[in-house]
């Protein structure tokens, strides 16, 4: 399906005048469309959310599908009635609506951060516990702990998470990933630059999605990985998920990209990759945190023929000469 008839349909979506046949369409190209438009259809539902008031989204949920079930969010300072169904729309609309819910309050809530080189200890109002990595944030709205207990994260964090089953605790990444527990512990790395969001569960279960891509429930000791770039969960098995909380700076299978971010994050010094230096060129090891960050690049250069030096404030990374 081309552009023109893509936006032509969410027109007349956002008019409430399409027909079934096309809503059809609409969810089999999200289904198969790469991820730069994928993310075009989530910023352009996001608009048409943003638009509508609370008859205006009913109706809306009225075309898509029979409800199934109802929830209460307020997103831009209105209450909206979100009904979550099966069909492919509904749970992006819905995915959506939930993540510009804490765009469009930024004020009405707590968020936490841990700069570069820091952890952070949080204690949520619930009584949960969460540690946050380095270069992380969390957002934490008013409503938390009302009916549902709903936060933001950017970056990695570390989960510990009392247990009321009469409110649900959730945690969306900006790339809408969504893990969804009672009480449990997990650890969960979703940083915007990495290719992958992670998700590792220590105790207890947690259920994970993104939008229409519902992977299922994962138990104690089981991992898994979003491919942002593939648009696929797969299960992983990394007995280093959560190693960070140790002092344990660990890459399995990293890009030299990734590897000169986290350094960059964990020790809060600014490296960079000469030009020709392989970006993708994948990194595995172990190194403890207080080796620090010389002795740990001496490593790498040393196993993948590189060199680094300090110029100017910075440490950068380039081949070895010949």
């Amino acid at each position: 399906m081309n552009k023109a008839r893509l936006y032509s349909i969410l027109d007349k979506i956002r008019k409430g005048n399409s027909t079934k046949e096309e809503r059809d369409m609409l969810a089999q190209w999200y289904e198969s469309a790469g991820e730069a438009d994928a993310d075009e259809l989530f910023d352009e539902v996001g608009n048409i959310i943003d638009e509508m008031d609370r008859h205006s989204l009913e109706a809306l949920e009225k075309q898509l599908s029979a409800p199934v079930k109802t929830r209460v969010i307020a997103i831009g300072g209105r209450w909206r009635r979100i009904r979550i169904a099966a069909a492919v729309l509904v749970l992006v609309f819905a995915t959506i609506a939930g993540y510009r819910y804490f765009k469009a309050n930024p004020a009405s809530g707590l968020r936490y951060t841990a700069g570069k080189g820091e952890t952070r200890h949080i204690r949520l109002p619930d009584g949960s516990e969460v540690t946050l990595n380095a270069g992380s944030s969390l957002e934490v709205p008013g409503s938390f702990g009302s009916a549902e207990r709903k936060v933001l994260l950017n970056g990695e964090a570390f989960f510990a998470v009392s247990k009321n089953e009469k409110a649900p605790f959730s945690v969306m990444s900006e790339d809408s990933v969504l893990v969804e527990v009672l009480g449990t512990s997990f650890n969960i790395s979703a940083y915007s630059s990495h290719a992958e969001t992670k998700v590792a569960v220590s105790a207890g279960k947690v259920a994970v999605s993104r939008a229409s891509q519902r992977f299922g429930i994962l138990a104690a000791g089981q991992q898994l990985a979003y491919d942002k770039n593939r648009r696929h969960f797969l299960l992983i098995n990394d007995e280093n998920a959560a190693a960070w909380l140790k002092g344990i700076v660990a890459f399995r299978g990293n890009t030299l990209n990734e590897v000169a971010e986290t350094l960059s994050r964990t020790y809060d010094k600014q490296v960079r990759l000469k030009p020709g230096v392989d970006g993708e060129l994948q990194i595995t090891g172990n190194f403890k945190k207080e080796q620090g960050i010389d002795n740990i690049l001496k490593m790498i250069c040393a196993l993948h023929h590189l060199e680094y030096a300090y110029e100017d404030g910075l440490i950068v990374i380039g081949k070895l000469p010949l």
